[in-house]
């Protein structure tokens, strides 16, 4: 692949890509800097890419790759504490009042096992189909379609109680 036609190809994939990565990572900069890491991989690597089938598939996996690497860091890096430790109770139940159902329904995917919390969010805030998730991910259409069900599932259960 020469200079010209990786640039026009990343062009086109870039806005997927960032779509792909946020929809890992939940956060702009990170996703931004994931696309970058996966565009860098990917032009070291250039020359091998002439012979892939389907270069866009090739970048969003990249790029999932690369938002997998960022994220499983971020995992490792942060330390948990418990929600309202040492606050007083008056702040504890402010908080808790304050709290919007999206980010209750956001913390409870970020908690989820990883292939589904992935799939659910290329599914739910990228607004992917199954079918863009399973060329993405290298799973089967109907993998991701159990697992969504699956994961929706567990969702509703969670929120009824």
């Amino acid at each position: 692949m020469t200079r010209k036609e990786f640039e026009i190809k990343s062009q086109q994939c870039r806005p997927m890509m960032l779509r792909v990565a946020y929809a890992i990572l939940a956060d702009r900069e990170e996703a931004a800097d994931a696309v970058q890491d996966a565009l860098l991989k990917l032009w070291r690597w250039r020359e091998s890419l002439a012979t892939v089938s389907n270069p866009s598939a090739y970048f969003n996996i990249a790029v999932r790759n690369a938002a997998m690497d960022i994220y499983g860091h971020r995992c490792r890096s942060e330390v948990s504490f418990n929600d309202g430790a040492g606050l007083p109770d008056s702040k504890v139940h402010a908080d808790a009042e304050t709290r919007t159902d999206a980010s209750m329904v956001l913390k409870a995917i970020d908690a989820l096992p990883d292939n589904s919390r992935m799939v659910m969010r290329l599914s739910a805030i990228a607004g992917l189909s199954s079918k863009e998730i399973s060329d993405m991910t290298g799973m089967t259409d109907m993998n991701v379609r159990a697992i969504l069900s699956r994961t929706r599932k567990k969702l509703k259960e969670l929120f009824e109680k």
